[in-house]
């Protein structure tokens, strides 16, 4: 399983197959996402996985990191 979302699994969340509307669509939908060389956007697996409730948002780090230890004294 690779990494990030193939352009197909992009291409069927987005119902759109020009990646300028793909990316339009993601960013109209919230969905962060990079772009590549060619212009295709890029989705992490993990990432979708956890936008469509498929893993718990814990695995995929929504949880905030414990900044308190920064403020204890020494």
């Amino acid at each position: 399983m690779s990494l990030c979302l193939t352009r197909d699994e992009i291409a069927e969340l987005t119902s759109r197959a020009q990646p300028a509307a793909q990316r339009r669509w993601l960013d109209q939908n919230g969905w962060c996402h990079a772009v590549d060389s060619d212009g295709y956007p890029k989705v992490l697996r993990a990432y979708a996985e956890g936008k469509l409730g498929l893993r718990k948002p814990a695995e995929v780090g929504a949880e905030e990191p414990d900044f308190t230890v920064f403020s204890k004294a020494a």
